[in-house]
C-alpha cells in the first residue's frame, strides 16, 4: 500500500492556534508524516472473526478451566473472564454450550387442534405455502402466513416433495 500524505487523507485544514499565520503545528510536513507512518494504526481485528468471543471462551479454554487445580480469580484473570464464568464452567461435565430455547416448541398463535388440521391438510393437498395459507384461512381466521410457515416448518413439512411432472 502506498504511503498517502496527511493532506491527502486529511484535506480540511485545523486553525486551532491563536497566533497569525500559524497552523498550530511546530512539525515541518516531513516530520508530520514520519510521525503519521510511525503511529497510525488499522482498525483492530473484530474479536467475532476469530470464531467464538473470548467471554464465551473456545473449547480449549473450557477444557483447561475444568482440569485446573487453580483457584477461579487466578484462572479469571489469565483468561480475561468473569470469575463468575469460570466457576460455571468447572461445574459443567461437558465442553458444549448448553441448548437455547424452549425444550419443547409450540406455537404460541395456534392451538394443537389447529396445528394439526394444518399439517393434515398440507399433507393431504401438497399445495404450496400461499396456496394453503388462502385455503386454510376461512377456518382458521388469525393464521398468518408467517405462523403457517413456524407450523410447517416445526413439523417437517414445509418442504415440498420433488415431484417429477411431465
Amino acid at each position: 500500500m502506498e504511503s498517502e500524505s496527511f493532506q491527502t487523507r486529511f484535506p480540511f485544514r485545523l486553525n486551532r492556534c491563536f497566533i497569525p499565520g500559524i497552523d498550530g503545528s511546530f512539525l515541518s510536513s516531513e516530520s508530520r508524516e514520519a510521525l503519521w507512518a510511525r503511529f497510525f494504526m488499522e482498525a483492530p481485528q473484530s474479536l467475532s472473526s476469530g470464531g467464538q468471543s473470548p467471554t464465551r471462551g473456545t473449547k480449549a479454554i473450557r477444557r483447561a478451566i475444568q482440569h485446573s487445580q487453580e483457584s477461579l480469580r487466578v484462572l479469571a484473570k489469565r483468561y480475561g473472564i468473569n470469575p463468575k464464568t469460570v466457576a460455571k464452567w468447572k461445574k459443567r461435565t461437558s465442553v458444549a454450550d448448553l441448548p437455547t430455547g424452549p425444550r419443547e416448541p409450540r406455537s404460541t398463535v395456534l392451538s394443537v387442534e389447529e396445528e394439526a388440521v394444518i399439517v393434515a391438510f398440507r399433507r393431504y393437498t401438497l399445495l404450496p405455502l400461499d396456496d394453503c395459507l388462502y385455503a386454510l384461512q376461512p377456518t382458521i381466521p388469525h393464521l398468518t402466513r408467517s405462523a403457517l410457515h413456524r407450523c410447517l416448518q416445526r413439523h417437517g413439512v414445509s418442504q415440498l416433495p420433488n415431484v417429477e411432472g411431465n
